[in-house]
């Protein structure tokens, strides 16, 4: 059925009833008339994988692990931990060639006196390490120091993290007389 309006256009009146037309507005609290449930959902979803896709993005943009291990341990999962003993008067380690990167390092005294762990990181050899009345120089500018603690009484265990780079490292604890009485090891990190 067509009639005309007043100003001479031709309407259909079947296209449309007057009952049928409601006015929406956008930012009103109903829901655009024009979307179905299915164009919700679609747009629901894609929210949902472009804030995931963001927070990935986030995650490796500031280097960190997101994996549920790794959150736990701070967001900064270590790749390796090795285990390090110490005691009258030597340090064992559970390996002696260590990849590159972040470790975690559990360390215990076994023995039955004090002792300590420092890491250093250098090119000379045991035989060249600078000494100070017996001990290592641990201030020499042959020597980065990588890791140091408080010293372990009997028993007393401890972990630290450490960030390797490729290189040669010592393990000496340095108390008086303790490394020139064997207790320093060398490792390879690659």
């Amino acid at each position: 059925m067509k009639t005309h309006n007043e100003a001479g256009s031709t309407l259909d009146r079947r296209a449309v009833a007057p009952e049928e037309v409601s006015l929406w507005e956008p930012g009103s609290a109903q829901a655009d008339p024009r979307l179905g449930p299915r164009a919700l959902a679609l747009t629901a979803i894609a929210v949902i994988v472009a804030g995931c896709v963001a927070l990935s993005a986030l995650f490796v943009a500031v280097g960190r692990d997101w994996t549920p291990g790794a959150l736990a341990a701070g967001g900064v999962a270590p790749s390796r931990t090795v285990t390090i003993t110490l005691s009258e008067f030597k340090i064992a380690l559970s390996e002696y060639v260590l990849p590159a990167g972040k470790i975690t390092l559990k360390i215990s005294n076994k023995g039955t006196i004090q002792h300590e762990l420092v890491i250093f990181k250098t090119d000379l050899s045991v035989s060249q390490l600078p000494m100070m009345s017996g001990d290592l120089n641990e201030d020499s500018s042959f020597l980065q120091d990588v890791s140091d603690g408080d010293n372990l009484n009997p028993g007393q265990s401890v972990t630290r993290a450490a960030n390797l780079k490729p290189g040669n490292y010592i393990l000496v604890c340095n108390l008086p007389g303790h490394m020139m009485a064997g207790m320093i090891q060398t490792v390879t990190v690659r």
